[in-house]
């Protein structure tokens, strides 16, 4: 597999404006607001008006332009906005970012030059992560295509405590700017990096997605009352892969992590929100069969997804 990382100042842009908006309880980070303004200093009133049009504005809008901004260039961003938004809105947005402008760049002339330690330590362990793809690969009963492509974006995260990704299609977000250090570059690649990858993977199996899909209908009435609103399929799915990895037992094979402990040590936070409880509860109850697949390289099948089901069904 071949990886194209790019670095998009507008994006992260877009990425400080929203934190600082908070318009999506599910996505948002409040902590990285808290962390955010103290860097950069308090909201102005005129401010704190800007950013509920902005909530407004991401609110109405009929598909996620948050992927407009992550993914196109300056120019082509702001003429699909118009089509999507209108031009009022669109200019609205411009006037938005344009009032925040002093405030994101104190935080990205700091940051914007650790993409290049996390940009050249892919690159240079591109032979490793490729290693570790052939275990994701196996799992998923899909083939081995080396010559695909995955577009990677860095961007801001708010503190060396947290780091996140995210995938679309042939495309994946890493939040991770402040993690610099060789153990949190090592975890970032081969365990984060890995389980955006395995969602990316996965999907080749068509057969097998269907199945995912199917047995992901069944769980909705089991899941808390916060995650009602979300697409049943998507948290299916990314609890399975967390059995796995970055919370499962691939952790411990690809970075030597006491996957099972840590697992553990985060379930026991009251602080953690259901979604993250269960992706740790995933890996914990799963640990024992998962390393059993791994080990005997056998592919995810009906009976694996069912485990997984039986799981989340105990917490309903």
């Amino acid at each position: 597999m071949r990886f194209n990382i790019k670095i998009n100042k507008l994006a992260n842009h877009y990425l400080f404006v929203s934190e600082l908006s908070q318009w999506n309880e599910l996505i948002c980070h409040p902590q990285r607001k808290k962390e955010w303004i103290k860097k950069t200093g308090r909201l102005s009133t005129k401010e704190k008006v800007a950013l509920e049009n902005f909530s407004k504005i991401l609110k109405e809008a009929k598909n996620n332009i948050g992927w407009i901004f992550i993914c196109e260039t300056e120019k082509n961003t702001w003429l699909k906005l118009k089509k999507q938004t209108g031009v009022e809105q669109t200019e609205e947005l411009r006037n938005i970012f344009k009032l925040f402008e002093n405030k994101f760049n104190i935080l990205w002339r700091k940051e914007s030059h650790n993409f290049d330690t996390i940009s050249k330590y892919i690159k240079k362990n591109k032979n490793k992560i490729n290693k570790n793809l052939e275990v994701l690969y196996q799992l998923s009963g899909v083939k081995i295509n080396k010559n695909s492509r995955i577009t990677i974006f860095l961007e801001m995260n708010g503190s060396e405590n947290e780091a996140q990704g995210w995938s679309y299609e042939d495309k994946i977000i890493l939040e991770c700017s402040n993690w610099q250090k060789n153990a949190q570059l090592s975890y970032l690649v081969n365990c984060i990096l890995l389980h955006e990858l395995f969602h990316f993977i996965i999907k080749k199996n068509k057969k097998l997605l269907t199945l995912i899909n199917k047995k992901a209908k069944k769980i909705k009435k089991y899941l808390p009352a916060d995650l009602q609103n979300w697409d049943e399929k998507i948290i299916f799915e990314d609890l399975l892969l967390s059995s796995f990895v970055p919370e499962g037992f691939l952790s411990e094979k690809f970075c030597n992590i006491n996957s099972r402990a840590v697992a553990e040590k985060e379930l026991s936070k009251k602080k953690n929100d259901n979604f993250t409880k269960l992706r740790n509860m995933s890996a914990v109850e799963m640990y024992n069969i998962a390393k059993e697949y791994v080990d005997k390289k056998k592919r995810i099948d009906k009976n694996y997804i069912e485990k997984i089901t039986d799981q989340i069904k105990k917490t309903g």
